[in-house]
């Protein structure tokens, strides 16, 4: 597939039989990598699987995925595989939108959508497909992308905050924009900002009401976000990459590494050593 820094229009779309270079050989094996950019996967008939985040991810015919720019991941398996696969810039998206795809620090975007919403998604992609190709240097050609992309992610926002929320949340309210507003925030600023207090400054808040408010619509503490993902992050450099431990705990900000080994293991139930190791030996 084209690289995305190379499409001046933030956003490159293909057929997945075409784009994906090991479907020939369905049981070949990525390496495990991460992008600066969102990705969207359509499965239209077959399987495939991923990796991400050191879990197993199993997608059949109808499912949609969305990877994050912070995941690492890589494929496992594919086998007949046809649908869509698209790589784009957040940035072109819908504030709103993206807030509540990004809402969750730890959730895995995976969506099987009905028959109905299939059919918009399937119409919507091989719209964008088509405007993105048309080489036709008009005025609008990039706004009507753009344009397409917002109605494809509105219909898939929509989902997922089914999938996440409940029918019948009311999403605008006040506490859920503080939330949602907090949780991009840690997403952002977690490597330097560790504290619920830090987060109550930037969003012009009493620590207090922060974390009231976050708890009342998630059931977690303030503090349970920023922990989760730190150690998320942690967890991804531990599986797909040599640096030592030390070397990780700096890198996430903390110059005490004893300090970070025993947060990881409070939260993690194993220390980050015993954690790559049983890592190490699943995929050996």
């Amino acid at each position: 597939m084209v690289e995305l820094a190379s499409s001046p229009k933030g956003l490159v779309i293909a057929p997945m039989s075409a784009s994906f270079s090991y479907t020939e050989e369905a049981n070949t094996v990525s390496d495990a990598h991460r992008h600066d950019y969102h990705s969207l996967f359509y499965l239209e008939t077959g399987r495939l699987d991923f990796e991400i985040d050191a879990q197993l991810i199993h997608m059949t015919s109808g499912a949609l995925l969305i990877l994050h720019p912070e995941q690492v991941h890589q494929s496992v398996h594919s086998a007949d595989i046809s649908g869509w696969v698209m790589s784009f810039d957040g940035r072109l998206l819908d504030p709103q939108v993206c807030a509540v795809m990004e809402g969750a620090t730890t959730q895995i975007a995976l969506l099987n959508p009905e028959n109905n919403d299939l059919t918009f998604i399937r119409q919507m992609l091989g719209l964008i497909f088509e405007t993105a190709s048309n080489n036709n240097q008009g005025n609008f050609n990039r706004q009507l992308l753009h344009s397409l992309t917002n109605g494809l992610f509105y219909k898939i926002a929509e989902l997922y905050q089914l999938l996440k929320k409940g029918v019948g949340e009311i999403e605008n309210s006040r506490p859920a924009q503080i939330a949602a507003s907090f949780k991009s925030l840690v997403k952002v600023h977690f490597l330097t900002s560790k504290k619920p207090s830090d987060y109550a400054a930037m969003l012009h808040l009493s620590v207090s009401y922060l974390n009231d408010t976050v708890k009342a619509l998630t059931g977690f503490p303030a503090t349970y976000f920023i922990q989760q993902q730190i150690i998320g992050e942690a967890q991804r450099r531990l599986c797909y990459t040599s640096k030592s431990i030390k070397e990780i705990a700096f890198a996430l900000g903390y110059e005490d590494h004893k300090y970070f080994i025993r947060l990881f293991t409070k939260l993690a139930g194993s220390s980050p050593l015993t954690f790559r190791k049983n890592k190490q030996n699943i995929s050996s």
